[in-house]
């Protein structure tokens, strides 16, 4: 069962972390030109993509095998402290091989990003990796507060190295090396952060739990690449038909969706470690679930109205165009509640296939919308095909989690009494988790 101290807790953690993040971006957006912000927006996706293409699923297996007992924590630590080693030596060797190859000229004419940019990107990849792994460690052993303070740290650290740099020297380099330098700082504390006592694992040896880690991790990879293709994917159709500010505009949209969809991220991190127990309560999840539904509507209806003055308003007149793409994104923070607490609740129950088929369906219909539509129609095109992906991916997902647990999608998403009572629910837990 998921406790009301946990939600709380990481709720609050996770709200803290988004608005952090938030908040660096909206500095980064002051202290440079839209131009210089589309490079940003470049760095950050070339170190999203690196974290995606590179992290193998290991992160979510980590998780799962933690928590359902089948690995020890010091095994499970080794194991991502040399993963990470590798994937940071075969970045170097790909980096190493872009900057004497024309190969790095090539990529750096395609996407309009000077080469530093890029290289920068690699970098901080490997440590986003670096962080995640240890994360994920932390939430298989039921250390929450921990990890709920390196969520926080990835977030907040970077923000005065942001502030420093852009005010002392300028410029998108500048920014984007204080926040390099700074995520090598929270992947410092996260490996600090690591429990020392060992957890129970069970009999399982040798190649068969091996194999078993890497079939969950894989499918769990497949998923999170897939669905990084579907939605952030859209960035690189941009980057090549537009302008680099462009790539800010969406990128900046995009964070402003990320922050309106926390609360459903926080419940299913913590249904992820929780999920696999006899004693997970499903009703619990469909109803904060529907709450969820419910907090996403009036969201949805707000954003619509005002996400253009006040995008002027944070930004300036020059950032407008941000939240023209933000409000035709509404949809998409009532569409995505569902996969972001179902995919991760069925995920943990060891059924990772379900959101590899709505990864695999939502990525075909962005890749076809993308090249058709994209082109002639800029931000507009790419926020609407993430709409359309958000409900692909919200149906397969919901189908999926019915099918699994022998209901049916309109018991799960009919409103009922008990959706009006969950936050008492919440804060009567709170309360004995103290006494």
């Amino acid at each position: 069962m998921i406790k009301g101290r946990h939600v709380l807790s990481t709720g609050v953690a996770t709200l803290v972390s988004g608005g952090l993040g938030l908040l660096l971006a909206f500095v980064a957006a002051r202290l440079l030109t839209p131009v210089e912000n589309g490079y940003y927006a470049q760095y950050l996706l070339v170190m999203s993509g690196v974290f995606i293409v590179l992290n193998f699923g290991i992160g979510p297996a980590s998780t799962y095998h933690l928590a359902s007992g089948r690995w020890g924590l010091p095994e499970m630590t080794r194991l991502n402290v040399r993963f990470t080693g590798i994937v940071g030596l075969l970045v170097l060797i790909v980096g190493l091989a872009l900057a004497v190859t024309p190969a790095g000229v090539g990529l750096e004419r395609t996407f309009k990003a000077p080469a530093p940019v890029l290289y920068a990107g690699l970098a901080s990849g490997v440590l986003l990796i670096g962080v995640t792994q240890a994360t994920a460690v932390l939430m298989g052993c039921h250390r929450y507060d921990r990890a709920n303070i390196v969520n926080v740290l990835r977030s907040g650290l970077p923000l005065p190295f942001v502030l420093g740099a852009g005010f002392a020297v300028g410029g998108e380099m500048a920014v984007i090396g204080a926040q390099t330098i700074a995520l090598a700082g929270v992947l410092a504390v996260a490996l600090a952060l690591l429990p020392g006592a060992p957890t129970r694992a069970d009999g399982t040896r040798g190649a068969g739990r091996i194999h078993a880690l890497l079939r969950y991790g894989g499918l769990a990879y497949l998923s999170n690449l897939l669905h990084f293709t579907a939605m952030r994917g859209l960035l690189l159709f941009v980057s090549f038909h537009a302008a680099p500010e462009q790539v800010g505009y969406f990128t900046l949209a995009l964070l402003l969706l990320e922050a309106l969809l926390l609360l459903p991220s926080t419940i299913g991190q913590l249904a992820l470690s929780q999920s696999n127990s006899p004693m997970f309560d499903h009703d619990q999840i469909e109803t904060m679930l529907r709450v969820n539904i419910y907090i996403g509507l009036a969201l949805s209806v707000g954003i619509v109205f005002a996400a253009e003055p006040l995008a002027a308003w944070l930004l300036g007149p020059a950032y407008a165009s941000a939240g023209t793409a933000l409000a035709n994104l509404a949809p998409s923070v009532v569409l995505l509640t569902i996969p972001r607490i179902l995919s991760q609740v069925l995920s943990g129950q060891g059924r990772p296939g379900y959101p590899l088929a709505a990864a695999v369906a939502s990525a075909a219909v962005s890749i076809v919308l993308a090249v058709w539509w994209i082109p002639g129609h800029g931000l507009v095109a790419a926020a609407w095909i993430t709409n359309i992906v958000a409900a692909v991916t919200a149906v397969v997902v919901l189908v999926g989690y019915c099918r699994v647990q022998g209901g049916r999608v309109l018991s799960v998403l009919t409103p009922q009494l008990c959706d009006f009572t969950l936050v008492g629910q919440i804060r009567r837990g709170w309360r004995g988790s103290q006494a």
